[in-house]
Parts: structure tokens; sequence; C-alpha cells
């Protein structure tokens, strides 16, 4: 890595002048070596070679490139919490069989001040991420818009977001309701602010034509002479227009342009599926496209035809798309994928170089959304929205192109970012927001309602949260942790889980550690990611509660191995047949079995150990005796064993719950959950009478 040299005089808020190796304007193909950027009163003041400078520049950056700052013009930052939360699926699937009802729960269920938490937290998340990878500004499409505006403006950031995104679900009244909230919102904003105002229908599939006309003429009627941008998703697959013609006789791209919804301000998000007439009538109406490559790739959706777009004139920019459908807001990574999926769709090398797909995630997004006379490029007179990326790196050497490095090389960092001339990056650390991320949710307890049972010793960190010291667990090669012997396998996992306080004598202590040692020893081996070994973790703690009676006096007698079982087959078939929001996918139904048997067997030494230590008479403080149990054969490199398990969801169940972990759909009708719970039924009352047998 290359490195900045400031004047240890300055402060990052004092710095009005910056010395880069390269600065690449987005005004054209470009690149100026050996320059320096002026900045006054939030402005660029002047771009002139070294030579010209007179004195020494307040910041030197000798192995950078200064590039406009990033411009994400399509993205659900609040999804930030659902980054990996179901993937590998088709869209209509991930969306209305996952997305939907988990937001349903956390956003529209929830009471409204959950529901904006819920919001803050992903947004603090999104904008933490999208600053160190360069972006200033986004345009959002969510709900509860007030708690990302406020997010917003503590990041220093831009945005261009409304109140709530418009979806229509048969009760006119509160759609009706639901524009009034979004354009008095967008009326009370400031002309000069951060956050500029938006209409947010979510597609044409879910707010019928009637509707959009509705929410149309609401805006124009309160926001007239205001620059309203007009956000939502166009033909993203083939089934929704397949679906919308059969049901409408037109295209969604029919419907916005009769309603007069497709023009400049328009920013249609995806656009996979375009035939030649739609592209031409996209750029006779001037409408922006808003590429987003990466996540059209891992929905399956498709690969937009952007060469054809941008040979028609249409003015195509970029987007990350939520990192729940994506994974990263990258705006870096994003240009990489833009360009070379458009060489490698069209067979042609010269498609969307560097420079130009650089102008696409810049003045063409800015362009997009109505600020390019602010800002999206590198002009005198243009805020000072600047982005300093550091290609010294040895991955990056030789540079002979400082624009291939930055688009087409993994290696580069962004180290320095200003918003308005304001330093919210420096030497890459965000100044304006700090996101714990322990704070945005234990992945654990917003999956399933189960808390993570870890309580941190001071030994890890005071700051230290559950979620995240089970991270750090998890990252542990567990082979050498069963190289300790039983004593430093006891004092790691005791520290770590902070059993000291919760268990005092030493024999529960050994027994439960060896117990969470098994847990992340199988879990490892079934090739369980990290967020599924948490929620077994989460499981597995919650029964050793129950058969212990850790919270109880000494002369409770805890939980049968009867009852715990059940109530363990209760919480797996929550967290493995999809019926959100009582039950959420977490485990395949190979997993779940696989997750059963184990249990059934031999965790249920454990359980008898920590019983007789329990209820034996005698003072446990004084009863020191090893734990020997059967120990799980372990493949010979943990790393090599990381294929993911199918994430395919199984039939869902309609009921509620009946105790047993089975609605009576499932014992009667046919499909996976029935299978699942049948099976594991059968496996319960075999390992059942195994265990009652034992215990007598």
């Amino acid at each position: 890595m290359g490195s900045s040299m400031s004047n240890p005089t300055r402060d990052p808020s004092q710095i009005r002048s910056i010395s880069a190796r390269w600065i690449a304007t987005a005004e054209s193909s470009e690149v100026l070596e050996n320059h320096i950027l002026c900045i006054e009163n939030g402005r660029i003041r002047a771009i002139l070679p070294k030579t010209q400078f007179g004195g020494e520049p307040d910041l030197h950056l000798p192995t950078h490139i200064l590039i406009p700052g990033l411009v994400n013009a399509h993205t659900h930052t609040p999804m930030s919490l659902l980054r990996g939360y179901a993937d590998d699926l088709p869209l209509n699937e991930w969306l209305f069989e996952h997305i939907f009802p988990t937001e349903g729960k956390f956003v529209f269920e929830a009471p409204v001040d959950e529901a904006k938490e819920f919001v803050r937290r992903g947004s603090e998340l999104a904008c933490y991420e999208m600053l160190k990878t360069g972006t200033t500004i986004f345009n959002d499409m969510y709900f509860h818009g007030d708690a990302t505006a406020s997010v917003a403006r503590q990041a220093g950031m831009k945005a261009v977001l409304t109140q709530a995104g418009l979806l229509y679900f048969g009760d006119d009244a509160a759609f009706s309701a639901l524009v009034k909230q979004n354009v008095d919102f967008c009326s009370a904003l400031a002309p000069d602010s951060h956050v500029r105002p938006s209409l947010l229908p979510h597609s044409v599939y879910m707010v019928p034509e009637e509707k959009l006309q509705e929410a149309k003429a609401a805006y124009d009627e309160a926001c007239s002479g205001t620059h309203v941008v007009i956000h939502t998703h166009l033909h993203e697959t083939k089934k929704e227009i397949e679906d919308l013609f059969a049901k409408t006789g037109k295209s969604a791209m029919d419907a916005l342009d009769s309603l007069g919804l497709l023009n400049s301000r328009t920013v249609a998000a995806h656009c996979v599926h375009m035939t030649d007439d739609e592209i031409k009538l996209m750029a006779e109406r001037k409408a922006n496209v808003a590429h987003c490559p990466r996540s059209n790739l891992k929905l399956g959706s498709g690969i937009a035809r952007i060469a054809a777009m941008l040979e028609a004139g249409v003015n195509v920019c970029l987007g990350t798309d939520g990192a729940s459908s994506n994974n990263t807001l990258d705006m870096l990574t994003e240009m990489q994928y833009a360009s070379m999926i458009a060489k490698g769709s069209t067979g042609d090398p010269t498609v969307l170089p560097a420079h130009e797909v650089l102008e696409m995630a810049t003045i063409r997004g800015a362009r997009a959304l109505g600020l390019d006379k602010e800002t999206g490029s590198l002009r005198v007179g243009k805020a000072a929205d600047l982005v300093a990326v550091d290609l010294g790196s040895i991955e990056a050497s030789p540079i002979f192109d400082p624009l291939g490095q930055l688009i087409y090389t993994n290696c580069r960092q962004v180290s320095h970012v200003w918003i308005d001339g304001r330093s919210v990056v420096y030497e890459g650390k965000v100044l304006t927001l700090s996101v714990d991320l322990t704070a945005t949710g234990d992945e654990s307890e917003l999956e399933t309602g189960l808390k993570l049972p870890l309580t941190p010793n001071a030994a890890i960190s005071a700051q230290q949260s559950p979620a995240k010291a089970f991270r750090f667990l998890w990252k542990v090669d567990v082979g050498r942790i069963w190289a300790l012997d039983c004593a430093g396998q006891s004092k790691l996992l005791t520290e770590l889980l902070g059993l000291e306080a919760a268990h005092p004598p030493v024999a529960r202590r050994e027994i439960i550690c060896d117990f969470h040692l098994f847990n992340l020893s199988h879990a490892k081996m079934l090739c369980l990611t990290q967020r599924q070994g948490a929620v077994f973790h989460a499981i597995m703690a919650v029964i050793l509660d129950m058969m212990a009676g850790w919270n109880t006096d000494r002369d409770s007698q805890g939980a049968t191995a009867a009852e715990c079982f059940k109530e363990f087959q209760r919480l797996l078939l929550n967290h493995s047949v999809n019926d959100p929001p009582k039950r959420l996918m977490i485990f395949g139904g190979a997993q779940a079995r696989r997750l059963t048997d184990y249990t059934s067997g031999t965790l249920f030494k454990h359980f008898l150990l920590y019983q007789f230590c329990a209820r034996c008479e005698r003072d446990v403080e004084t009863l020191r005796f090893s734990v020997e149990v059967e120990r799980p054969i372990l493949p010979p490199a943990l790393a090599n064993a990381r294929q993911k398990p199918s994430r395919r969801p199984q039939q869902t169940p309609e009921n509620a719950d009946d105790g047993t972990g089975a609605s009576t759909e499932e014992k009667t009708a046919g499909g996976a959950g029935e299978d699942l719970s049948e099976e594991i039924q059968k496996v319960v009352e075999e390992k059942l009478r195994m265990t009652e047998a034992r215990l007598e």
C-alpha cells in the first residue's frame, strides 16, 4: 500500500489542497498526472499542475487517483440487515417467499418505533459501507425514509428518497394515506438539503395504473417546481413482464409512458429485458436506466443490453441494488462487473471501456438524479465531492493505465472521501459514523428470536457483544482447539463464552465447554454457514439451559431428556420449514435430519453428565472428573469442505405450531414439510426410547 503524507499541523477538516498522482475528472477520458486540486467553501476552486502551485499542499497522495464521488443510483439501504439472508434463489421466490414476509415482521407489522429502529440500523450499516467504498450520493427505495434521511445527514452523504416506497395490497385508504405521507415528506424538504425528494412506486406489477395516476396527481399538485425523481423497478425479469402482460395486455413501460411517468426524471432500475423498440423509447423520453449487474446475475434475472442502450443514447448509470440481493454496496466492484459483462455478452472487448464505466458511476448517475450541475465530475465550481483511491499495492503494479487499474483490479483501496469539501473518510477511517456492528442486530435474534447465550469475558473485550463473540469462535480453526489439552480447551472457551460467572463450578464449566466444542465441530463438519451455525448454537444453548435449570436454585431437577428433545425438535422444525414470520428457512431438510441424529445421540451424554453434576449431593466445587465422550472424526482440512448447502425452501405449511414442531397440515398434507416432520418424528421416537432406557 502507498501512504498519504499529510501535514502534521493540519487536521482532516483543514485540508484545502490535495496533491495526487492522478486525477480522473469524469469530464473526459483524459487522466491528469501530478496535479493539485484546491477546495474553497466546499467547492472545487482550481485543478492545476504541481509546478503552478505555490507552496506545499495540505495533503500528499503520491500513489493515489482522485475521482469524483460515486453515485449509487439504485439501492435499498436498510436491507443491509438482510445481507445474505436468502441467497441462491430466483427473484420471485426470493422476494415473495423470503424478503417481503421478513420485512412484514420487522417493518410493516412491527410498532413504528421498532420499524424505524430497524431502518436506522440498516441505513447506518449501508452508509458506513458506502462511504468506505467511495459512494457519496445514493438513490434509495425503502420505508420510513425519515430514519434513513437522518442517517444520511449524520454521515454527510447526499440522498434521494422519500418516506416510503409505494406498494398496493388492495386497501385504497391505506394507499392514499401512504401517498399523503410521501407528499408531506417531500414538501417539507429544504431546497438546498442534502436529501432530495422522489416518487417511489415499487413497480407497475405492485402498483396498478390507477394507483400510479393517483400518486402522480398528488405529487404534481404538491411538488410543482421541484425536481422529483421517479424511481421504480422496470423489466427486471421475463416472468414479471409475462405476468403483467397476461393480466393487463400491456407492458410496464407502456403503462409508465401512458401516464407521463417515463421522462428525464425517471430512474428505471434493472431494465434487463428490453426490446429494440423499448430501448428506442427510453432514449426518446430521455429516461435513465440504473444498471445493477451483480444483482441481476445473482438473482438469475439476466444480462441487460447496456451496449445497445448506450448506442441508442440512453443515459445509463450504475446501482448496487440492496445488500440482500447483491451482498455488497461497493460501487468499484459494480463498475468492474458492468464493464466485463458488457464485453463478454457482446463479444466486443472495446465495449464500455474504463473511462466510460467511471462516467456511469459518477456524472451519469448525477445526471439521472438531476444533480449533474452540482456534482458528478471534478470541474471548477462544482461541489468538492471527491474520492482518493490508493493504487500503490504490489498487485496493481506496474501502472500503465490508472483508470484500467482502478476498474479491473481488486487491489484498490479507498483511503479518503470528501463531500462538499468536508472530510468524511480519512486514511480509511469513517469520521462521520461510528457503527457498532453488533448493534445492527444479532444474526440469530433477527432471524429466529433466539438470543445467543454468550456473555463475553472482559479478557476478550469490554465492548465485545455476544454476536461478535460467536463470530470470533466461528472463525477459529476447530482442529487447533481439539489439539489443546482439556484444561486449555476449557480456559479458551470459558473466557470466550464468559462461562466463569455463569457457571462457577469447574466441573460444570468443563462439560459446558465440551458441549459447545462439539456443537462447533459438528456444525463445521456439516459445512453450515456462519448464520446457520449461530442459529444452531442458539437452539442448543436454549436446550442445555432447559436441561440444566441454570437459572433456578440448586434443588431444581431441570427438564427431562424427553422434554428437552421435544423442544429441540420444535425449534429445529421452526427453523427448517419456510413459513415466515412464525418460521424461517435456516436449515435444509438434510441438514435438519443430520442435526437431529447428532443431538439425539452424542449430546445426550453431555446432558447426563451435567445433570449428574447438578444433582450430586457432594460439593461440585471439589468434584473433578474428565468428560469422556465420543469425539467426532474431523475432516483433515475443514477449509476444503466449504461447499454451500442447498438453500432451496421446502413446501410452506399454513397453520401455526401445535407444540410438537409440526402443524396439522404438515402431518396430513403432502410436501417436503410433511416428509421432514415425519422423518424427524421417527428419529425422535427411536432416540427417546434409547435415552429413557439409559436414564433408567
